[in-house]
């Protein structure tokens, strides 16, 4: 699935990029109000991951309710129909995961002009093979990892975990504002405002 996903980026990419390209050379205040709403939303999602859960430990009963929740009733189920089955369910959870797709897309639109792959449709093809084979390794190494340390995982270690992912995209979001402040035309930017 993250074959097709990466598949139909590169080629989506490869067209917008053609496109839009002509108008962020033309209007480069654009390219960095793009860039700065893109960095603003990585240190806000940063931000929010800090934020807890009222149920965690004001209510007790809430967080009984949320162990038989719907959502786990439909992972037990996905757990016993198959490995197939799994992997269909866990690809499927990218697309709700909110960084996952504008985080491809700008991966691939990178690659792509930083000239490390050819624009080509071979080229994309294997860049998408490979991207999936990788993705798939990483889910693989990360479920193995997490099965086997599962018992030991607190919901105060996966709240420290969450506020690490947090910390990380806000350390990301802080040297990617870095990068478009150094690297913004700012002549060309204030001639246009002024």
């Amino acid at each position: 699935m993250d074959v097709l996903y990466c598949l139909l980026a590169m080629l989506f990419t490869t067209a917008v990029f053609g496109s839009v390209q002509y108008f962020f050379d033309e209007y480069p205040f654009a390219m960095l109000l793009f860039q700065g709403c893109c960095v603003a939303a990585m240190f806000i999602f940063g931000l929010l991951q800090f934020k807890t859960p009222k149920f965690s430990s004001e209510r007790p009963e809430m967080a009984n309710k949320l162990a038989v929740s719907p959502l786990k009733r439909l992972m037990e189920r996905l757990k016993h129909g198959g490995p197939f089955f799994l992997g269909i369910a866990i690809a499927l959870a990218n697309i709700a995961n909110p960084t996952f797709l504008p985080s491809l897309a700008y991966t691939c639109m990178f690659v792509q002009h930083s000239n490390m792959i050819a624009v080509s449709s071979l080229d994309s093809v294997l860049y998408s093979i490979g991207f999936g084979i990788g993705n798939f390794a990483w889910m693989y190494i990360l479920l193995r990892v997490l099965l086997h340390f599962k018992a030991k995982f607190s919901v105060e270690f996966t709240m420290r975990i969450q506020r690490f992912a947090g910390l990380t995209m806000i350390g990301v979001g802080t040297y990617l504002g870095y990068r478009v402040i150094l690297f913004t035309k700012w002549p060309e930017i204030l001639r246009f405002i002024f």
